[in-house]
This record gives structure tokens, C-alpha cells and sequence, in this order.
């Protein structure tokens, strides 16, 4: 491999079959990289992680599986490398082989999504969520469901970190469109938003429908969140609306009443505020503080940046009733 990746100006065509036949597969790729046959490369560089990582789950090896991890993480590792050049993969190129990268290694086709500009189109509909069920299947799958929530509610179902960094390049991606270059497309703004959401309603413990949907009822009862628990779930969910709540706090373009609509029946507050006092809903984001909340001094501060000197009589006005 070291010889493959040194600038030999030896032809491809004269030394594949050697190569192939001593089992070289990852001398062949550097040497096809080198000598500018890059789909050649990629596809050896695919073909090669896909072997170790069935060698691993068959459980074929005998090292504990260490060779052939290191083997797998090198060849994402070089074809990312191949796939972020834009002199060396065209975007055609690129796409092709980016479907796989982004199941094998997420974060190296996270690199590669940053480290050059590929047609956003084609990448957001790569990094889709799957689409929603048919109402047939709907039924077919509730009881499965219903077990997943039940689970999700004891906090003992959490997505498997592979499951998670792939989910996550979405908003990723969309992240660094939309701060990274500076995007001004309204809805990429909501998509980014609508992404986070993606990511962190899944993690929301379950709550009664009759009480999550009535601000003003769940204001006479316990409070709406518990102090966060050491749990892993509850770091991402405490990172991901971080997320959330500085995009939503940044951006202008973001579609207010869509996203409140997603928010309905949940007890993610902070957001709602946020939405509402951007769709210029101040009586409703008041509402949350005040009587949702019970922060009367977050409540104080919103009525005299937002209503001005009638927001102090307003906010009276809701705590007496």
C-alpha cells in the first residue's frame, strides 16, 4: 500500500491483476487513486469495508475484531478523503457513492458534506427520514408501537449510536447550511428546525394527551419537567433542543405557525415562546411563562420587551384569573 500510495507512475491496467490476485485490495485502491481512475478507487475502497464489516458481524475473525474495525474505518477513512476533493470526484461522483458512506461511516460523509459543495437538492433527499407509513400499515404496525412508547416512557429504549449519527447528519447538514454558509432560504431555515424536531420528539416522555394539550390545566398540577437524570437520553435531549432553541433565537425565516403546529401537546415551552413571540403571539407566549410555567419574573421581562407598559396590567390580568 505504501508503494501503491507513493506516486508510482505504474499503469493500472498492468498491475491489477496481480494486485487483485495477492488479495491487495487496498494497494490497488491507492494505486488507482493516484493515477486518477478515482471511481475505481472508491469502489475498491467500498467494496473492501463492506468485506471487513460482514467478516466482523459473521464473526469470522480471530482478533476480537480489532484488525478488521481498523480495516473498515481506513477505508472510509481514504475514500471520504477521495470524496471531499472536488478535484479529483466530481459531484456526480461523489453522489454516487455518498449513499453508502453516509450508512458505513456517518461522520466521514458528514466531512465530506462539509468539506465541499455538493447540490444541496440531491444530499437532502439522500438524508430524508423515511416516509410515514400507509394507513394500512399504520394498523399493522400499532401494537408494535404501543410497545416502543411504553418503552420510551421508562426510559429504557435508546437509538443505537450508528442509528443516531446517521439520523443526525440531517440536521447536521442542514446546520451547516444554513449558519455555516450563511443560507437565506426561508425554508431551509424550517427544515433545520423541523429536523431538530425529528431528533428530539422521540425522546419526550409520554404524557397524557387531555393535560398536554391544556396549557392552563397542566399550570395547577405538578411541574411539566423533571430535573434532567444522568441518562444519556437526557444529555442528547438536553443538547438537541439547545440546538433548537439557539436556531430558532437566530433565524427569521423560520415558518412560526408550522412549527408550532409540530409543538402541540408537548411540554417543550421554551420553544413554544420562541415561536410564538416570533409569529407575534405575545398574549399566547405570556400565557406559557406566566401561567404554563410559573416563571413570573421570565413573564415580567417578556411583557416589558414585547407589550411595553400594557404588558405589566396584561400579565396581572392572567395571574388573577
Amino acid at each position: 500500500a505504501a508503494f501503491a500510495a507513493g506516486g508510482t507512475a505504474a499503469a493500472v491496467e498492468e498491475l491489477r491483476p496481480r494486485l487483485t490476485g495477492l488479495g491487495e485490495g487496498a494497494a490497488l485502491a491507492h494505486l488507482a487513486a493516484t493515477a486518477g481512475h478515482t471511481e475505481e478507487a472508491l469502489t475498491l475502497w467500498r467494496d473492501i469495508h463492506r468485506r471487513t464489516t460482514q467478516s466482523m458481524d459473521g464473526g469470522w475473525n480471530d482478533d476480537g475484531g480489532g484488525t478488521e474495525d481498523a480495516a473498515a474505518a481506513e477505508a472510509a477513512s481514504q475514500a471520504a478523503a477521495l470524496m471531499s476533493d472536488s478535484r479529483r470526484a466530481d459531484d456526480q461522483i461523489a453522489l454516487m457513492f455518498l449513499p453508502w458512506l453516509i450508512g458505513a461511516a456517518p461522520s466521514e460523509a458528514l466531512a465530506v458534506l462539509k468539506g465541499r459543495e455538493l447540490p444541496q437538492q440531491p444530499v437532502l433527499q439522500l438524508l430524508a427520514p423515511p416516509l410515514p407509513p400507509k394507513p394500512s400499515e399504520t394498523l399493522q404496525h400499532q401494537h408494535s408501537s404501543q410497545q416502543q412508547h411504553r418503552t420510551r416512557q421508562q426510559g429504557s429504549a435508546t437509538p443505537s449510536p450508528g442509528s443516531q449519527a446517521r439520523g443526525d447528519l440531517q440536521w447536521q447538514y442542514l446546520e451547516h447550511l444554513v449558519h455555516g454558509r450563511a443560507a437565506d432560504d426561508a425554508a431551509l431555515h424550517t427544515q433545520l428546525a423541523e429536523a431538530l424536531l425529528d431528533a428530539i420528539l422521540p425522546l419526550l416522555p409520554m404524557q397524557p394527551p387531555s393535560s398536554a394539550s391544556q396549557p392552563e390545566a397542566k399550570a395547577s398540577s405538578q411541574p411539566q419537567q423533571s430535573a434532567p437524570s444522568p441518562d444519556v437520553a437526557d444529555h442528547r435531549l438536553a443538547r438537541l433542543r439547545a440546538r433548537l432553541q439557539s436556531h430558532l433565537e437566530a433565524s427569521s425565516l423560520v415558518a412560526a405557525p408550522q412549527l408550532l403546529r409540530r409543538l402541540d401537546g408537548t411540554a417543550l415551552w421554551q420553544e413554544q415562546v420562541l415561536l410564538h413571540s416570533k409569529a407575534g403571539s405575545h398574549q399566547a407566549a405570556l400565557r406559557i411563562l406566566a401561567v404554563v410555567v410559573g416563571d413570573v419574573a421570565a413573564a415580567e421581562a417578556y411583557a416589558r420587551t414585547h407589550l411595553g407598559p400594557p404588558g405589566h396590567h396584561q400579565l396581572l390580568d392572567m395571574l388573577l384569573r
